[in-house]
């Protein structure tokens, strides 16, 4: 039978989110994250836990090593704070054998969020970001050029706005999934518990991952092209020649986000220097 939560603890879940933009600001190579992992659940354990001799016990349980993708840490933090409350709320001779579990379904829960998060923001989210930053910049840049050409004033120098859109285009979209899933992974995790593992089954992260690469590869083949177009015109053609070299990288297992960044700044340092 689970135990019922103490009232009151939900009302911690804002500053844990706050603390949890903090939790590699003490990664160590010991222990990784368990420092700022302790600093974002502390305001729930404060709730949790009456008895100082309780709260110390409850600290000294996190300081052990922890380590996850750090925007899927919040399903991590809200079920932890979920079964330190029930275990509050248990009988105390039920502690120990909540204490174990804890332990186990926090370690286990962890290297799932990391499998689940890694791939989707550093190989899938974070360059599909770059490249459509990269997009921002192009598209600007052509109607930059395009009226200059029409002026008949050559290649006119792009403004800092132009950099600026860009910029603001990539984290705009990063930051809001991250910031996203750090919050609904709080609140999940706080009202599932243990059971925010057949929540995370759910989530269609693998799906979004493949669309990701797949949007990511087309924004930077029609990027490129669009930088290539520029250089040809200036005739700068050894740059189509170095692109085609490196697409041929990726027959010999070049990595796709090395592939990625490779044509990109060939393409766009062309489009930029001039003769």
């Amino acid at each position: 039978m689970t135990a019922k939560p103490q009232a009151g603890v939900e009302a911690a879940l804002p500053r844990m989110f706050l603390r949890s933009l903090f939790l590699q600001s003490a990664w160590n190579f010991e222990r990784m994250q368990n420092l700022g992992f302790l600093f974002a659940l502390e305001p729930a354990l404060k709730r949790i836990w009456k008895d100082p001799a309780d709260r110390v016990a409850a600290t000294r349980r996190h300081l052990e090593v922890f380590n996850t993708q750090p925007y899927m840490a919040g399903f991590c933090l809200g079920a932890t704070a979920r079964l330190e409350a029930e275990m509050a709320a248990a009988p105390k001779s039920e502690r120990p054998a909540r204490e174990a579990r804890l332990r186990s379904f926090k370690a286990v829960l962890s290297s799932t969020c990391a499998a689940l998060g890694d791939p989707f923001f550093w190989s899938a989210l974070r360059p599909f970001c770059a490249v459509l930053a990269l997009g921002v910049w192009g598209l600007a840049a052509f109607w930059v050029w395009y009226g200059a050409a029409l002026r008949d004033e050559g290649f006119a120098a792009l403004p800092a706005g132009v950099f600026l859109a860009g910029s603001a285009a990539y984290l705009a979209l990063f930051n809001g999934f991250a910031l996203t899933a750090r919050a609904a992974g709080l609140r999940l995790g706080w009202r599932e518990g243990e059971e925010v593992a057949r929540e995370l089954k759910r989530l269609p992260l693998r799906a979004w991952e493949a669309r990701l690469r797949w949007t990511g590869f087309l924004l930077t083949a029609a990027a490129a092209l669009g930088f290539l177009t520029v250089s040809a015109a200036r005739g700068d053609w050894w740059v189509l020649v170095a692109a085609l070299g490196m697409a041929a990288l990726k027959v010999w297992d070049f990595s796709t986000v090395a592939l990625y960044a490779c044509i990109l700044f060939v393409s766009l340092a062309a489009a930029l220097i001039r003769p």
